[in-house]
């Protein structure tokens, strides 16, 4: 049982009009109770591949993969299942002049992502889960609960009944599984005998996303549209998983009499931003293999990450438990998220190698270098926004509304805030490598960030103190302060022997 403090602005409580005074406080009891059970998830792959030597400089080959995903809930019943999902990939490699100095290759590809199997968990075990709202005299000095709570002021709101929902009613019955489309192409020119150099252009997008909403606000004003008069969207399931801008089918008691009914709600109810995610990356590389006695490459990297949605985590709230996640729970959750996404490094240097000081002795090396990553404003969701009645019930600021110098609370698109410093780190290795009797004996020292940099990794992205001080413009002191640093110099010592 969670109780929250809200001051009014206008005395209007749960849709009753006047029931405290403007800028007087009332409080919401919010009771969440939650069973436990045993999920299961069965994924399937197969793979064909085909390779084609076109002529004695061309090879091609073509591929199929077939995925089937069935998530289950606690009952051992599907309430996402897919079967024989179709991923071609294609590719190329041509040996452009002949004589094997110049290498040009591309592979275009579907690649599909699983269901995560905590999703099973979050969404089809059974909660109660219910706000109800009061006046209340005062409040107790040591456990800041209510004391003398007036009458309940409107209907509760019963969000889930603690039964387990049926799988039906739970997941867009039209889902389209998250699956994203990449594009490689490529060169390889051989330098010298010894050294050569590459450039590749890298493209990712993102086809369909899914994730899941928590709103029912939608449904209600569809319901309405539609007249159906006794439709109680509290027999709905919590949280719905959908794919964002599509329509939504679901098995729905559109007349509250018992009997579900498969009903298609058109996407723009929903009120949710297009799940979106591209990654275009630019790589240059410069090699020497190794020969016996030393190697080395390198490579720089351009890079662009965008979209409306990391995957199935969310760096900006620090998630992670990949899954289902706030993103799209409800509308004004999507507002101003489309943006450089948590992972977005413009810029990517890398070198590694080996050298052999000896038959028995070999140092190698690791070094990365890369620019800072986008941070941005978040806060919670404004009470001028019209899904406010999901939004007060979330104690975690989750939006990209977040408030300004002034104390007002405004839009900052996802990672405009800024960007953390660029930062390097260098690993070294020393092994031994004697023979001992009929086996191969590695003796390894690794130092980890051998010059002990201290770089930032992140901030704090929360602009807002708390959901209560939100109409007094109160600000999180710690807002772009560091939370995280590159873990110290560390040494590790390890043995291994081969037979």
């Amino acid at each position: 049982m969670y109780w929250r403090y809200v001051t009014s602005t206008n005395g209007t409580v749960n849709g009753v009009a006047n029931a405290v005074a403007p800028g007087k406080s009332y409080v919401r009891r919010r009771l969440i109770l939650s069973t436990s059970g045993a999920f299961e998830v069965e994924n399937n792959a197969m793979y064909i591949e085909d390779t084609w030597k076109v002529n004695k400089n061309l090879m091609a080959y073509g591929g199929l993969r077939s995925e089937s995903f069935d998530n289950r809930n606690g009952d051992g019943v599907s309430f996402v299942k897919k079967d024989n999902l179709l991923a071609p990939r294609l590719g190329f490699s041509l040996n452009a002049k002949g004589d094997g100095s110049l290498k040009i290759y591309g592979n275009l590809g579907r690649y599909y992502i699983p269901v995560a199997s905590n999703t099973n968990i979050r969404m089809t075990r059974g909660e109660l889960f219910e706000h109800r709202f009061y006046s209340f005299a005062s409040k107790d000095p040591r456990t800041q609960a209510p004391v003398g709570l007036g009458p309940e002021i409107g209907s509760a709101q019963i969000i889930g009944d603690g039964k387990l929902a049926n799988p039906a009613t739970i997941a867009d019955r039209k889902l389209s599984p998250m699956n994203q489309d990449e594009l490689i192409l490529g060169f390889q020119q051989a330098l010298t005998k010894d050294w050569t150099f590459g450039m590749k252009g890298i493209s990712r997008r993102i086809n369909s996303g899914m994730d899941d909403y928590c709103s029912h606000i939608g449904f209600e004003n569809w319901a309405k549209d539609k007249g159906y008069a006794n439709f109680d969207s509290s027999t709905m399931a919590q949280c719905i998983l959908l794919n964002s801008s599509k329509d939504v089918t679901l098995m729905i008691d559109v007349n509250n009499d018992g009997k579900l009914v498969e009903s298609t709600m058109p996407a723009k109810y929903l009120g949710l931003s297009k799940y979106t995610r591209t990654h275009n990356a630019l790589e240059f590389t410069l090699e020497r293999p190794f020969d016996g006695k030393w190697g080395v490459q390198g490579s720089y990297t351009l890079a662009k990450t965008r979209g409306s949605a990391e995957g199935y985590v969310n760096s900006v709230i620090n998630q992670e438990d990949a899954g289902v996640s706030q993103d799209f729970d409800f509308g004004s959750l999507t507002d101003g998220s489309n943006g450089y996404l948590s992972n977005d490094r413009r810029h990517t240097i890398k070198v590694f190698g080996n050298y052999m000081i000896n038959d028995q002795l070999r140092l190698g090396m690791n070094a990365v270098a890369s620019s800072g990553r986008p941070y941005s404003c978040i806060g919670f969701v404004p009470a001028s926004r019209l899904d406010f009645s999901d939004a007060v019930g979330y104690t975690t600021a989750s939006s990209y509304y977040c408030l300004n110098e002034k104390g007002q609370s405004v839009l900052v698109p996802r990672g405009t805030a800024g960007r953390t410093p660029w930062s390097a780190r260098v690993d070294m290795q020393l092994s031994y490598m004697p023979k001992v009797g009929d086996g191969k004996l590695t003796l390894s020292m690794d130092i980890f960030n051998l010059l002990n940099s201290q770089q930032v990794q992140e901030v704090v992205e929360r602009r807002d103190y708390s959901r209560d001080t939100v109409d007094q413009g109160k600000r999180n002191p710690d807002y772009g302060l560091p939370s995280s640093f590159q873990p110290p110099r560390s040494v590790r010592f390890t043995a291994r022997y081969e037979f």
